[in-house]
């Protein structure tokens, strides 16, 4: 008896029991269903007697096989014959994709199908090592017809980076040592600064040795176009030079490939250490000291307890007669607002009175701006211009091209 305050029409709750089979429309879809998982897929093949019915939409999607081969021209063979005679594949899909795995595999190891070698590897991973070759017997035979060996990329192990430090020039030595300060360089920088007692040509060659024996690498981005050949590769340490360095060492960060503007900035701040290294040479400067981007940060706490790190584009320190000058340095391309100016005026500011930088060197860096054109300069002197008037001696404001000169005047001008 139904209790009392319920409706009339309840039934007690039974176990649905299955009473004939789906309609046809939702069996159609749960068969499509079922049929695109590749465990039931495998089920169904080890089972061989369930097959699902699938209607006229949901059918299973043929497998390209290969096309039949044609009757020999040759021999009694038959047109039928040769379609019997056609490899065929295992049946089931893992068979398939396991013999096109094994052809893959053997077509990668191969130099060349045909019976005469072509000397051609179709792998870029992979290069040929030809040992006391002495000539083919016609002018028309390849190298492959002697000894060769088929080799992979070499790893940059231990023994190969303590062989490369012991085969390395005092030239490449300096050329690592250059790209360990400032990360990413030009081969026009590279040449100018290492190279230019030499011929073009064969400075050309010192750069792509270090690169083929991966102490460099070039960066996918080149500077001037496709016209501007070698001159415009962008080279930085690649995994031998990494080792070199931390061998020594240091620790240096890989770098990651670059965008466009971080490139340009980089490549300014490289542009500045090289223009420096000239002026000593020249002796326009004394004795210099630069650090680039990370080892040029510096840490502090800020008003409140927090860590605050201050983040300049490089730390120069130069040698003047008898005095020092310290600079913290700052490469403008005309990209950041007024507001990121302004906010990294404060952060130096910030920095100087927090007197870190004065308990370790006796004084604070004198923070130079310099900028590509005069109308820069005068938006970076405004907004420099609205910090309080104690702080206005620590910037100063120059030109790029103008920068060596104007570090040569001194700190205190």
């Amino acid at each position: 008896m139904p209790a009392a305050g319920s409706c009339s029409s309840y039934r007690p709750r039974t176990r649905m029991r299955w009473r004939g089979s789906w309609p046809r429309i939702c069996r159609r879809r749960t068969w499509a269903a079922l049929a695109r998982m590749r465990w039931w897929r495998r089920w169904l093949a080890a089972r061989g007697s369930l097959r699902p019915r699938l209607g006229r939409r949901c059918h299973r999607r043929r497998v390209p096989t290969r096309p039949k081969r044609r009757a020999a021209l040759h021999g009694s063979t038959t047109a039928s014959r040769a379609m019997r005679l056609r490899p065929r594949f295992a049946h089931g899909t893992r068979a398939r994709v396991r013999a096109e795995r094994s052809a893959e595999r053997r077509a990668r190891y191969e130099i060349c199908p045909a019976a005469r070698f072509a000397g051609r590897v179709p792998n870029g991973h992979l290069f040929l090592q030809f040992s006391n070759y002495q000539g083919g017997e016609y002018a028309n035979d390849s190298f492959t017809s002697c000894g060769v060996q088929l080799m992979r990329a070499r790893y940059v192990t231990a023994r190969r980076v303590a062989g490369l430090g012991a085969t390395l020039t005092d030239r490449e030595r300096a050329i690592v040592g250059t790209l360990g300060a400032v990360r990413v360089a030009t081969a026009r920088q590279l040449v100018a600064l290492h190279c230019a007692d030499v011929r073009p040509r064969q400075a050309r060659a010192v750069l792509a040795s270090l690169a083929d024996r991966q102490v460099l690498a070039r960066l996918k981005r080149v500077v001037g176009g496709a016209r501007a050949g070698s001159a415009g590769y962008v080279y930085t340490l690649g995994p031998a030079g990494l080792r070199l360095l931390a061998s020594a060492g240091s620790r240096p960060r890989r770098p990651w490939e670059l965008g466009p503007l971080f490139l340009a900035h980089n490549l300014a701040v490289t542009e500045l250490y090289v223009g420096l290294m000239l002026a000593v040479r020249a002796g326009e400067i004394g004795a210099v000291e630069f650090a680039a981007e990370p080892a040029c940060w510096r840490s502090f706490f800020g008003p409140g307890g927090e860590r605050v790190t201050l983040k300049p584009d490089a730390y120069l320190r130069s040698q003047l007669g008898r005095y020092v000058d310290r600079w913290f340095v700052e490469v403008d391309l005309g990209t950041e607002s007024r507001t990121t100016l302004a906010r990294k005026a404060d952060r130096y500011r910030q920095y100087w009175r927090s007197g870190s930088e004065q308990a370790k060197t006796g004084v604070f860096p004198r923070v130079i701006f310099l900028v590509p054109d005069e109308h820069r300069r005068e938006v970076i002197t405004e907004v420099l211009g609205r910090q309080p008037a104690e702080a206005w001696p620590l910037f100063a404001v120059a030109r790029t091209d103008e920068a060596v000169t104007r570090l040569a005047q001194g700190a205190g001008v």
